[in-house]
């Protein structure tokens, strides 16, 4: 058998010789492997057996239930009882949807479908007994302890997100007053879960990205809460239009 490491430095100075080399037997002496041996049928059986993941499969169940519960429920009582008065100095054209609010509108019917293929991605991975075993169970070898966190993460993280953005449809296309809030609260939980996301990968050798990389990931998250926030915080054609 041949092994292969990589080095998170260059080169090793000097005084780090010793260091290194102990590190190195220590890493050494840690090393084991484990054979195993499958005949075609045994393949096969294996695959027929595959079922569903009754465990991960109720978890995100009833994350979802409970929140669809909880975006309603919001929605409901997310009427004033009295609609606001427009901005003092406001044009009366300013109230309704045009402008920049065009844009809003068209990104707002577009949003859930940003999540669709991610949910679909990870409900392969999670809810299959075989590839969620493949990954999670000590075992196999592509395990790594860090795949069942970043796969449940994933898998929680864009159903909230998918959620999410059907209650900013809602309240955008009934024009009610909390939209603005929470279209700034949607940015940031975006931006965080990304953030988060990406800890998540790069703790897995096999998905890790070259930090540069995600970066660029990150920074189209970050320019659309960078312009949009201010916007919606300080817009006068949002406050005049967004008041029930």
């Amino acid at each position: 058998m041949r092994y292969s490491y990589e080095t998170l430095k260059d080169r090793i100075d000097v005084a780090e010789i010793d260091k290194f080399n102990e590190a190195i037997s220590k890493a050494k002496d840690t090393l084991g492997y484990a054979l195993r041996y499958q005949t075609p049928e045994q393949i096969k059986k294996a695959k027929s057996l595959a079922t569903f993941n009754w465990a991960v499969g109720a978890g995100a169940f009833c994350f979802f239930a409970t929140a669809s519960v909880f975006a309603y429920g919001y929605f409901r009582h997310s009427k004033l009882a009295q609609q606001l008065p427009p901005p003092v100095n406001t044009p009366a054209r300013l109230n309704g949807i045009g402008g920049w609010l065009i844009l809003l509108a068209i990104g707002q019917v577009l949003l859930p479908l940003r999540f669709v293929k991610p949910i679909w991605d990870v409900v392969s991975a999670t809810m299959n007994t075989t590839s969620w075993r493949s990954l999670t169970d000590p075992i196999e070898s592509g395990y790594n302890a860090w795949w069942a966190p970043a796969l449940l993460f994933e898998l929680f993280f864009n159903l909230g997100a998918f959620l999410f953005a059907v209650l900013l449809i809602a309240l955008f296309f009934t024009k009610k007053a909390t939209w603005r809030r929470a279209f700034a609260l949607f940015l940031i939980f975006f931006l965080l879960g990304s953030v988060l996301d990406t800890v998540f990968v790069d703790r897995i050798p096999s998905t890790a990205e070259p930090i540069l990389t995600s970066l660029a990931d990150l920074a189209p998250v970050v320019l659309a809460a960078a312009i949009w926030i201010p916007y919606v915080s300080f817009s006068k054609r949002v406050k005049a239009t967004f008041r029930y």
